[in-house]
Formats: structure tokens, sequence, C-alpha cells
């Protein structure tokens, strides 16, 4: 399944209005900032791939 990881509640408490959009996204197992560089990939990128 294709979908972002579904974020711990820690990691969620730090989210602003924007990033929570994130949480309408239907999680998955992997999503596209993971198969896509992962580690080379800032949060405000990450956020945008998996919107």
């Amino acid at each position: 399944m294709v979908g972002p990881r579904p974020p711990l509640p820690r990691e969620v408490a730090q989210y602003d209005e924007w990033a929570m959009q994130r949480l309408a996204v239907k999680p998955g197992l992997t999503g596209p900032w993971q198969v896509g560089g992962r580690s080379d990939v800032d949060f405000d990128d990450m956020v945008r791939l998996d919107l």
C-alpha cells in the first residue's frame, strides 16, 4: 500500500495547520517521500509529496 506512514502522536503535536492536512491522506505502508529520497527530503517537502 502506498500512502504516508501514519505519524506518531508526538510528531502530530508538532504539526502546524498546513502539515495537519497530511492526516487527511489515507495512510499506507510507504509513501512517495520514503521511496523518493527519504533521508534527503526535509519536512516541508515530505508533506508536499504526501499531499
